[in-house]
């Protein structure tokens, strides 16, 4: 077992603990790609794609990512086919992030997956984020550990998520609350 799947499987990182080594080479990679994806001519698709592509373990044709973003962590967030995802994305991907097929992120959101332990700051808590297909996250939306958006789900601009929010519904505030089914 690798420390990233012993972290998981307890459900707790220690910031000064063995692991720290391995979390901090991780995040020096992501942060070094995401400088070079963010410092590279918007007009090179290409060259950005692969750049992408080294950052995160999966990223298919047909998806489409707008720097600048940061993402911490690159090796634990999945994007599915035809997504599209706008510029100012900041992600902490330790939990991990599974973003399925043809979901639409506006710009500016945050997606996090680790929250402090509120009696010692450098235990982490990680904890996944899974954004079903066909789903549209607003610009400005803050997502929080352990929340699933059902398929087809639209969140409302400026919301902070921090429950489930069912398939098929839209959901806006802060927090976010379900304020109608969508047909």
């Amino acid at each position: 077992m690798d420390v990233f799947e012993e972290i998981w499987k307890t459900g707790i990182y220690d910031m000064e603990g063995p692991a720290a080594p391995a979390v901090r080479k991780e995040i020096g990679r992501s942060t070094h790609l995401c400088w070079e994806i963010n410092g590279t001519d918007p007009l090179y698709h290409g060259e950005i794609n692969d750049l992408i592509r080294e950052l995160l373990p999966e990223f298919p044709e047909g998806s489409r990512m707008i720097p600048p973003f940061h993402i911490d962590m690159g090796r634990f967030m999945y994007v599915g086919k035809n997504c599209y995802i706008n510029y100012g994305l900041s992600v902490m991907a330790l939990g991990g992030i599974i973003i399925k097929d043809n979901v639409m992120i506006g710009p500016n959101v945050t997606i996090l997956t680790v929250n402090h332990d509120p009696k010692k700051l450098t235990l982490i808590h990680p904890a996944p984020v899974i954004i079903h297909k066909n789903a549209w996250i607003g610009a400005n939306v803050s997502i929080l550990p352990g929340v699933t958006i059902g398929e087809g789900a639209v969140i409302g601009t400026g919301s902070i998520v921090n429950h489930d929010v069912p398939a098929h519904t839209m959901a806006a505030g802060c927090p976010a609350k379900v304020i109608k089914k969508i047909e």
